[in-house]
């Protein structure tokens, strides 16, 4: 017969034993994976914005390699960023009427130009007395009652100057060839300039150059 206290000690480690057991048998609970942190996107960089004289820098160059289409884009993109400022207009429209024969576009920048404060440009024959057999090409850019030329010989150039009037001339429609068309521009100061459109549009050029002078 076991004692009371033999009892008591033998429940004891009866209890250790089934606790180890239950130990064995029960498996451990799965480590809990902790989820990786977040990778953070760095922010995207801010969209390179081009100023609008580097819109017209830029499309002067394209004009220089005769990419005139790229050229109408970027000053389309400049009048979009500063629809205020007339230069872009007017440089267009130089691009319209003489290289991509958009004249009905062309006139309306051109009236843009003017109506913004500026002046619109065109490229002329200068008659060197001979009824044009002689002349020299240059920009003549015109706006209310004013006229300057910038001839490509470097020689008949006038800065911006008041003019007294600006007329077809009257002999030209029994010319032929650049006379036909042929206007002039007389200078406050005195000067007469005989001038030949050169685009394929003559009657029209002549028309708004006059009616943009306004000196008739």
């Amino acid at each position: 017969m076991f004692t009371f206290a033999a009892l008591v000690v033998l429940g004891i480690l009866l209890g250790i034993v089934l606790m180890q057991l239950f130990k064995k048998q029960t498996p451990a609970p799965a480590p809990v994976e902790t989820p990786p942190a977040p990778v953070e996107t760095p922010p995207a960089p801010a969209p390179v914005v081009t100023s609008y004289d580097e819109l017209l820098k830029q499309a002067e160059a394209k004009v220089n390699n005769t990419l005139y289409t790229d050229a109408q884009t970027l000053l389309n993109s400049a009048i979009q960023a500063n629809p205020a400022r007339w230069q872009a207009y007017n440089a267009l429209a130089k691009i319209e009427l003489y290289y991509l024969n958009q004249p009905a576009d062309a006139f309306t920048n051109y009236r843009a130009a003017l109506d913004k404060g500026g002046v619109a440009s065109f490229l002329v024959y200068h008659d060197h007395g001979d009824d044009f057999i002689t002349t020299c090409q240059g920009w003549l850019s015109v706006s209310r009652g004013k006229a300057s030329f910038r001839a490509n010989d470097g020689v008949h150039t006038f800065s911006t100057t008041a003019v007294k009037d600006a007329k077809r001339n009257k002999t030209g429609v029994f010319q032929a060839g650049r006379a036909r068309h042929a206007f002039h521009i007389r200078l406050m100061s005195g000067p007469n300039y005989n001038f030949a459109p050169s685009s394929a549009q003559p009657g029209q050029e002549v028309d708004f150059i006059v009616g943009a002078v306004g000196k008739s």
